[in-house]
């Protein structure tokens, strides 16, 4: 199949969707897709503006809205997502991997934060234990997880509640970690600050910054002592890039503190994901 964004049209994009779709008993994830057709996000957006428009366009895409998807129905999606990669799947991680959109989980569940308890409940509600042990095994140890870290971060309220920010004084994200930068960050700088002191265990060499697009030039470990160029922007958040009108064909990856574009043509990097992983915190 033709790699090229100019030569790929909608009619092949859909076709092989379509055709894979067919293979699979259920319409193809992007991963599932890409494997088999070698096809970028560029390409896709290019043609359908993200890869849930083109599966919709063949008739394929995630559905379900509000609460028009039962509960178990849900749950046995969520459940098999769990399951495939190992994990409690964040929410742009669901849209890729699971049937049904994140509409259906918010309705429910007010945040997709609290889908992980309700789902754990549900099975063990209706006797579902036996046949996904191991999702609820994957499922409760991200909850303790989750709880130890949101034990450790919250502060010791001895007032009867939060006092309040105070005008004229500087405000600052939540800690994140025991290193040389205390708390997330809270702009683009911060992200530029804290990519420059985790480059080197992300497999980075920095050659240069700049106040121009893209922001960064560095030598990123490709394969065992192989090295290529990455032109980097930095975003606070991933959509930002989209906001500021940056061209995706002249940039590689954005490294932003948190992705919340889920049609995102490039590969991001997504920091608050790296210090979670640092910390032994997970998704």
């Amino acid at each position: 199949m033709p790699r090229t964004v100019a030569e790929v049209s909608k009619e092949t994009i859909m076709n092989a969707i379509r055709e894979l779709g067919d293979r699979l008993g259920r319409y193809p994830t992007y991963s599932e897709f890409h494997h088999e057709t070698g096809l970028s996000q560029r390409q896709i957006i290019k043609r359908f503006g993200g890869y849930s428009n083109a599966v919709r366009a063949c008739g394929l895409g995630p559905c379900g809205h509000g609460n028009e998807v039962a509960m178990e129905e849900l749950f046995l999606d969520w459940a098999t997502t769990v399951r495939r990669l190992g994990r409690v799947p964040t929410i742009v991680e669901y849209e890729g991997e699971g049937k049904f959109s994140r509409r259906p989980f918010r309705t429910r569940f007010g945040k997709w934060d609290r889908a992980a308890e309700w789902m754990v409940e549900f099975a063990e509600g209706k006797a579902l234990r036996k046949e996904w042990e191991d999702v609820i095994a994957i499922t409760r140890a991200y909850l303790q997880r989750k709880k130890k870290a949101q034990e450790i971060s919250s502060p010791l309220l001895v007032w009867p509640s939060l006092p309040g920010v105070m005008q004229g004084r500087p405000l600052y994200g939540e800690p994140v970690m025991a290193s040389a930068m205390a708390t997330a960050p809270v702009n683009e700088l911060g992200v530029v600050f804290l990519f420059g002191m985790l480059a080197k265990q992300l497999g980075f060499l920095v050659l240069r910054i700049q106040a121009e697009f893209p922001d960064c030039e560095a030598l990123r470990q490709m394969e065992e002592k192989r090295w290529q160029g990455t032109r980097i922007e930095f975003e606070l958040l991933s959509r930002n890039f989209l906001d500021h009108g940056h061209d995706p064909a002249k940039c590689d990856l954005i490294v932003c503190w948190e992705h919340n574009w889920p049609d995102c043509p490039l590969e991001v990097l997504e920091l608050k994901r790296v210090v979670e992983s640092l910390q032994g915190i997970t998704r």
